[in-house]
Formats: C-alpha cells, sequence, structure tokens
C-alpha cells in the first residue's frame, strides 16, 4: 500500500531538477521530480549502525581481529584487504592503515618455513570457494613470532567480486602449551623406554644367576622350583616385551 506521510513526520527527499532553455540560452522553466527516499535512508542507518556495533564488539575482543579481503574474481590472484578491526594492531604491531595501504604487506611477515602452506591453500580456497583454515607463525612488527590461526569463507559477489570475510586469531598460548604437552610425552615415552629396558635386563639377569645356579645342583625338589621360577620370569619378560 502507500504511506502517506502526515504533516508532522520528517521524511528524506531527493530532488532532481532538469532545467529547460531557450534559443538565447535563457531558462525557460525547470522539470523537478520529488522522490522520497525515506526508507532508503532508513535502511542505511541501520546498515551503519550494524557496522558499527560489530566494529565496536570486534575491537574489544582481546588478541582477535576480523578482516575483510576483496579480489576481483576468482582469477585475481592479488586482491586487497577493504577492512581490519583494530584487534589486528594487538596481534601484529602493524597499524590498520599500514595493513590496507600495503596489500602484500601481512603475507610479508609470515614464517617463511609457513607461506608455501598459506599460499597453497589459499589457492585451493579460491578456486573452491570452501573454508580456509590455517594456523601459522608471524613475525610482529617488533620481531617476535606469535602463532595466528586464521579463518574465512570466501563469497562470490554478483558483481563477479569474491569477498573473503575473516578472523585472525592469536593462539600462540595455547601453541605454547600445546607444545609444552608434545615435548612432556617426548619425555614420558623416552622415560617408559629406559624403563623397559631396565626392568627386561633386570629380568634377564635374574633369570640368568637361576640358571647358573641350577646347573650346579643335583636334581631335586629345590631344583624344580627354581626351574619354575624361571620359566614364570620369562613368561612375565615376555608379557612386559609386548606391552611396551
Amino acid at each position: 500500500g502507500i504511506n502517506r506521510p502526515t504533516i508532522k513526520d520528517r521524511i528524506w527527499i531527493l530532488v532532481d531538477a532538469i532545467p529547460r532553455f531557450d534559443e538565447t540560452g535563457e531558462i525557460i522553466n525547470v522539470i523537478t521530480t520529488l522522490n522520497n527516499i525515506t526508507e532508503l535512508k532508513e535502511a542505511k542507518l541501520v546498515i551503519l549502525e550494524s557496522r558499527e556495533r560489530i566494529r565496536v564488539i570486534s575491537d574489544n575482543l582481546p588478541s582477535v581481529a576480523i578482516y575483510q579481503f576483496e579480489k576481483k574474481g576468482v582469477e585475481d590472484y592479488h586482491g586487497r584487504y577493504i577492512y581490519f578491526s583494530s584487534g589486528i594492531e594487538g596481534i601484529t604491531g602493524l597499524s590498520v592503515q599500514e595493513l590496507l595501504d600495503n596489500p602484500g604487506l601481512f603475507e610479508e611477515h609470515i614464517h617463511p618455513d609457513d607461506q608455501l602452506e598459506n599460499q597453497r591453500k589459499t589457492d585451493e580456497v579460491n578456486a573452491s570457494l570452501t573454508v580456509f583454515d590455517i594456523e601459522y607463525r608471524f613475525r610482529q612488527k617488533n620481531c617476535y613470532w606469535r602463532w595466528c590461526r586464521r579463518r574465512s569463507r570466501p563469497s562470490k559477489m554478483p558483481d563477479g567480486r569474491v569477498l573473503w570475510n575473516g578472523v585472525i586469531i592469536d593462539v600462540t598460548d595455547q601453541k605454547m602449551v600445546e607444545l609444552q604437552l608434545i615435548d612432556a610425552l617426548k619425555e614420558k615415552d623416552l622415560l617408559i623406554k629406559e624403563i623397559h629396558h631396565r626392568v627386561k635386563n633386570n629380568l634377564q639377569l635374574i633369570s640368568s644367576i637361576i640358571y647358573i645356579k641350577m646347573a650346579s645342583m643335583d636334581p631335586s625338589e629345590s631344583r624344580d622350583f627354581l626351574d619354575n621360577m624361571r620359566q614364570r620370569i620369562r613368561s612375565v619378560a615376555l608379557i612386559h616385551e609386548r606391552l611396551l
């Protein structure tokens, strides 16, 4: 239906005026059109308010940055960053403006050993438009290294552009804990192997001592007892070896 504004309503009007001239160049009249663009303005305001809420929330997330990367199309292998939340400055030590002005700056700071895998996954996701998820080491502006997790999913726009809307998270603390656990497991594995080696040697030594003792004994109940014990020790040694 038609929404007719009342006198008290405030509306946005788009005025389009086209002057008409006579042969001498004088204006004869002006054709004017008035368009009520209130709904369009209100929609834009809602979008701006939504973006501002997202910005405020993202800027207050510790060790998290939201970004948007734009490519002209699937065949565009360069592209440019068009948005970073301020959290990127805490993660990288680089200002938002530095990163926006130099599209390749972010990738230049990725650890050389991680760049090949990052490029491989980027090319793969660029072709398939699937989820991009990777962890790599990042050199901050102060030359300290941090672990970052980056997750994004590119979307193809109606005009052919490809937008990567994603998040970058500083996972250095979690990564350090993970690496410490791996080191602890390695130490535990080495300790278990050492215990296994010593137990095996001790069991073999006991078995050998019993065998030497039996060789010097006459057949008797004691010798049978020792032989039975020796067989049991050998069984324990075999079980121990299979378990480890």
